[in-house]
């Protein structure tokens, strides 16, 4: 980011720093464990899975670990529960800025990109340190210039 542009872009609402969220768990939908039998139907609609664990009745053709779903079950079929899981979201601050193709000028996504406050005050200090090393080489020109002067 060119920071000197930063206030002319964001008067002209080319960039502006903003919250955002990001979906880190989608929610899953809790249920009981529940045991079918062979010749039990399963519920219309349902894209039913489980797998075989320690200690169910497994039949030979299959090993803790396998994957039974809809149609494909041998013997009794154990779904097991499921916890339910609340959607987790973090929210963040990000700099967008506006991007259009090069060649069409259509407006694309725009750009973003994550900061933290941390992230812009090291970025300042950055610049700080680079503007006071250019006036101790400035400070250091003028003198010897100076110096080339008495000569």
């Amino acid at each position: 980011m060119d920071w000197s542009k930063y206030s002319s872009l964001k008067s002209s609402k080319l960039a502006s720093l903003g919250k955002e969220k990001q979906v880190i768990k989608e929610a899953v939908e809790g249920r009981d464990a529940v045991n079918y039998k062979e010749g039990d139907k399963l519920p219309e609609g349902e894209s039913w899975a489980t797998y075989f664990q320690e200690g169910d009745d497994i039949p030979d053709t299959c090993k803790v670990g396998d994957i039974k779903t809809n149609g494909v079950k041998v013997g009794d079929l154990k779904v097991h529960a499921i916890t339910a899981i609340k959607k987790e979201e973090r929210e963040y601050v990000a700099m967008s800025q506006k991007r259009w193709d090069a060649e069409s000028g259509e407006a694309q996504d725009d750009s973003k990109q994550e900061w933290s406050l941390s992230d812009l005050e090291r970025e300042k200090a950055r610049y700080d340190d680079d503007m006071a090393r250019a006036k101790a080489q400035s400070d250091g020109l003028a003198a010897a210039i100076a110096d080339f002067k008495k000569l």
